[in-house]
Parts: C-alpha cells; structure tokens; sequence
C-alpha cells in the first residue's frame, strides 16, 4: 500500500511542473514571483539553467566570453539590483540595467546630468526609483546637500544636510 502511494506521488510531481518548480524554488531558497507570467515549464526550464549557470559559473545568455562595460573616468560607481552607475568628472552619471535571461530584462544605458557642482557620493534604489547624489561641502556650500531623485528621469529634490 505505501509503495502503491509512493509510486503514485512520484508520478504525479513528475507530470505536474508546477510542482516540480515549487520543490525547486524552496531547494535553492528562493520564492516564487508572483508577477511571473511564464508558464510553469518555461519557469522551471529557467530556474534549472540559472542553477546549471551558477554551478558551472556560465552565464545563461550561452556566450563565451563575459559581457565588459566600460567603466567611466571616474571614481565613483556603485552596482546594486542589476544597476551599474558610475560618476564621471563631468558630474555625469552613466546607468546599466544588467541584462537578465533569467529575469527576462534586457539591458538598457541612460544618463543624468544633475544640476549641482559636483557629486561627492551617491547612492541607488533602483526598486523605489530613487538616486542619491551628495554634494560636498565646500566654500559656498558650507554643509552636504543631498539630491533625491527619480533615477531615469532625474528629477530632483535638494535637502540641505549640515
């Protein structure tokens, strides 16, 4: 009886992907995205490549040699959720949006051009849309002022920080 049982479950994850996907996720830790529109196949395909690509440290995309973004003449860069910004000395900032097989995002470059003197640091949430820029202090400008921003438009809003 608990052979019969047994046979049965194992039949039944084998034919039901979405099962199979459920195991796979919690596995590996992670959790199923409720806004994937994907079929359960395609997910748990993508799922088992994004694995077999972190086991054998090949990317998903198949290529051989790694993708190479230039970095910009520029100390200050910082890379967070799949965005690269980097600072150059013109107080430009330069975004990358990594591409992702895996999360079904194409790569995608813009720019700001914020309208202060110079960007001293910054920071980035690209999942509330938001930029950091600070400004430091000089003979001017006594105290930091940071500018928030909505980071693809550029919008910004100074404080002043002592």
């Amino acid at each position: 009886m608990i052979l019969q049982v047994c046979k049965e479950l194992k039949e039944c994850i084998e034919h039901a992907k979405i099962i199979q996907y459920i195991i796979e996720l919690e596995i590996n830790g992670m959790e199923m995205n409720p806004n994937n529109d994907w079929p359960a196949a395609e997910s748990l395909k993508r799922l088992r490549q994004h694995q077999s690509g972190w086991e054998s440290l090949k990317g998903l995309n198949g290529l051989k040699e790694p993708i190479v973004i230039p970095m910009q003449a520029g100390d200050l860069w910082d890379l967070y959720d799949g965005v690269l910004a980097q600072a150059n000395r013109a107080c430009r900032l330069h975004l990358t949006r990594l591409a992702s097989t895996f999360r079904h995002i194409q790569q995608e470059d813009w720019e700001i051009s914020p309208d202060i003197p110079s960007v001293g640091a910054f920071s980035m949430d690209p999942g509330q849309d938001l930029l950091v820029l600070v400004t430091p202090p000089n003979t001017c400008f006594p105290s930091a002022v940071t500018s928030s921003s909505n980071s693809e438009e550029g919008r910004e809003t100074p404080t002043r920080v002592s």
